[in-house]
């Protein structure tokens, strides 16, 4: 979901289960955006700047009539800061886009619909998979498309085979398994790890909560009634779900706050939902482990497969927005920024590039499903339903996080808790 700050850290990788926040604010760099025609400059993360400074590099070598640079951007209050810096003349030419709703709402960003129906520089909206671009328009009634979706970032289901064999357990996850399944076994290696390891660690954000909430049938948010819903009948199911491991007590240890321990990383945990982007880290950090991924277990009867994605936007106010856009066609061609773009674990958002990317040439073998996994995840992954109101947005990962601490640390029910949350989150609307 564009609209979560979180989704974007937890993206790069398992590292971002420690922070749940990303925001930045503007460090050093040239000249803010300078004049038309200068250069581009491009705000990045730290967390990805080698990416981004690459992407650079190969852009500048096919000699653009404006080339591009990168500054970095980090901190806290990242739609305040861009503003203070959009007053100041400052503000980069394009930036990573992952609350598009917010930043729309602020006229920080340019509306690209117009150049992507053009086809302007080869780019148009047709290229993009409709669902993964669709978070990106946040007033379906105005079509206006805030950013470009850099990744398609699924959740997989990660699973340690070294603990399965150490825990005497045969069963491997398939494509047939149920959430009932991924459950059942998870209990039988917790049982036999006696605290040494566990069978599955959960997760509880927007790329598990909205798949889950939605195949139990209900949404996070009603935008035909203008309320919240989450904890309706059906999505009281939802949060049992994905809250049993932790209230059963098999579960990895519940963590309420302070950097969460990453136990499927250091082999202690065999099963975990993570984006596909966590297979960097845990190539290396799960070396001496057989592991694979599969698809989201299955939930009455649906892939329950959650995702998200950041985006890039120009700015409203870049005096380079004509190669900004000449920047971005390059980086969203298959064999221009996409085919540097694979080696940092990118996954395209355009119908060409799922089919044809770079990304199915990874020489690494492991994880051995990877490629076919991927296909069907990016396909049928559930973004998200109805966009939840610029002027509360902020307020609900607080709320949901809330809930959940009541349920676990205070035990309160799971229908009380929610419903709570819920009563909080539509007072605020109304």
């Amino acid at each position: 979901m564009v609209g979560s700050k979180n989704y974007w850290m937890r993206s790069i990788g398992i590292s971002a289960i420690v922070g749940l926040a990303l925001s930045a604010t503007a460090c050093a760099g040239a000249n803010g955006g300078g004049a038309a025609g200068d250069e581009i400059e491009i705000g990045a993360h730290p967390a990805l700047l080698t990416a981004f400074n690459a992407y650079a590099e190969a852009y500048n070598a096919t000699d653009p009539e404006v080339p591009v640079s990168i500054v970095e951007l980090g901190g806290d209050d990242y739609t305040q800061q861009l503003l203070t810096m959009q007053l100041s003349g400052d503000a980069p030419d394009i930036i990573i886009n992952f609350a598009n709703a917010q930043l729309q709402s602020d006229g920080l960003i340019k509306d690209l619909q117009p150049w992507l129906a053009e086809g302007k520089g080869g780019l148009s909206e047709d290229q993009f998979i409709p669902a993964w671009l669709s978070p990106y328009v946040s007033d379906p009634s105005s079509g206006a498309v805030g950013g470009l979706p850099v990744s398609a970032d699924t959740m997989l289901l990660y699973y340690n085979k070294t603990l399965f064999e150490r825990a005497g357990v045969t069963e491997l996850p398939s494509d047939t398994w149920t959430w009932d399944d991924m459950y059942r076994v998870g209990e039988q290696i917790s049982a036999a790890g006696a605290g040494q390891y566990w069978g599955y660690q959960p997760q509880n954000w927007h790329a598990v909560y909205n798949p889950v909430l939605h195949a139990s049938g209900t949404e996070v948010f009603d935008d035909e009634a203008g309320e919240f819903v989450f904890a309706d009948a059906a999505g009281i199911e939802g949060w049992k779900t994905i809250l049993q491991p932790w209230q059963e007590g098999w579960g990895t240890p519940y963590q309420a706050e302070g950097a969460q321990t990453d136990y499927f990383g250091a082999g202690q945990a065999a099963m975990m939902l993570n984006t596909r982007p966590a297979i960097v880290g845990y190539r290396d950090s799960l070396a001496e482990y057989d592991w694979d991924v599969a698809l989201v277990p299955k939930l009455n009867g649906e892939n329950a497969i959650g995702g998200g994605s950041y985006g890039l936007s120009i700015m409203a106010d870049s005096p380079n927005a004509e190669a900004a856009w000449d920047y971005l066609s390059w980086f969203f061609s298959t064999d221009g920024g996409m085919q540097v773009a694979s080696e940092f674990g990118v996954i395209p958002v355009t119908e060409n590039g799922v089919t044809d990317g770079a990304w199915r040439d990874d020489p690494n073998p492991v994880p051995a499903s990877l490629t076919p996994v991927t296909e069907v995840a990016v396909s049928d992954a559930y973004l998200g339903g109805p966009p939840v109101p610029v002027d509360v947005s902020a307020d609900l990962d607080p709320a949901l996080v809330a809930a959940q601490q009541r349920v676990l640390i205070e035990h309160a029910t799971v229908a009380d808790s929610y419903r709570q949350a819920q009563e909080e989150l539509n007072a605020a609307v109304k």
